[in-house]
């Protein structure tokens, strides 16, 4: 059965403004009682979890997926200090509630599997079991300042090959692909500018919120909040990452020895998830 992505809604606001957040939902909220709430990266949209939100929705999810204030359909903000981890995470709290989400399974890929962790590591929090995408207790520098040269710049591309050339020079998880998946990445990647240019569907001035960590010398340590997640976590791991390196998941593993890990060789950071062989594996760890 096909299941055709449906877009709508929610109001939020932070401590300067208020804006809608859009989310793509799969499925009938009415009809089912578990919930899979995706969660996409820094510089991407909800439509990456097309793929997801079609397998799980046939198997008795309702599957909804958020854009991040800044990114895909959601408001860009006004002021950029919006554009921050304790703000994201808020928003989830309020599309979980606005909602009335239950039963909550939650992937989130590099950003949004950060974002999902927090939620976890919070008291009564409502994730019953989490994914997290080529993300961990720890982000390499090396990886992080890699990202934090391409969110900072905001190109312009005359045509669709140009956007599609440029984001397959800064994404290393679409070296790999299938070529009718990588285009279907490109569509959803792009919008046409007030010049009729083609540039990525985000706001350029979230990249604000990364100047502080860039500005030091270590990685990103948060490993007092991995030590607080009690439920159980699945990590999926793109073995040429440069954000996520095997000896931070040894020490995660070494702290929670339940964790399991479904390792993707040969790509970079972060998989992208379209394959049945890997959904496969990620409802065994739902329904375990």
């Amino acid at each position: 059965m096909k299941f055709s992505p449906q877009v709508n809604y929610i109001k939020c606001k932070n401590d300067a403004e208020e804006y809608r957040m859009f989310y793509t939902a799969w499925g009938n909220q009415e009809n089912v009682d578990k919930t899979l709430l995706c969660l996409h990266g820094l510089n991407r949209n909800s439509r990456d979890w097309d793929f997801v939100g079609q397998y799980f929705a046939a198997r008795g999810y309702y599957v909804i997926a958020p854009d991040l204030v800044g990114r895909g359909n959601s408001d860009y903000l006004s002021n950029s200090d919006g554009y921050n981890i304790p703000f994201y995470v808020g928003d989830m709290f309020r599309l979980i509630q606005t909602l009335d989400l239950s039963n909550i399974h939650f992937i989130g890929t590099s950003l949004g599997g950060l974002i999902g962790m927090l939620i976890a590591s919070n008291f009564n929090h409502p994730i019953q079991k989490l994914v997290m995408n080529d993300i961990g207790a720890e982000i390499d520098k090396r990886g992080l300042e890699r990202i934090s040269a391409y969110t900072s710049i905001q190109l312009e591309f005359n045509t669709m090959k140009e956007a599609s050339d440029y984001l397959l020079s800064i994404s290393q998880e679409c070296v790999t692909l299938a070529s009718e998946i990588f285009n279907f990445i490109v569509q959803n990647s792009f919008q046409k500018n007030s010049n009729g240019k083609y540039e990525l569907k985000r706001d350029v001035n979230l990249s604000k919120s990364l100047a502080p960590n860039i500005s030091s010398n270590e990685n990103i340590k948060l490993w007092d909040i991995w030590e607080k997640v009690n439920i159980p976590v699945l990590v999926i791991h793109g073995t040429e990452s440069d954000i996520l390196i095997s000896e931070t998941i040894d020490k995660m593993k070494q702290i929670k020895n339940s964790l399991q890990l479904l390792e993707v060789p040969d790509i970079g950071h972060s998989p992208f998830l379209y394959s049945e062989e890997h959904f496969i594996i990620i409802e065994k760890f739902f329904n375990f």
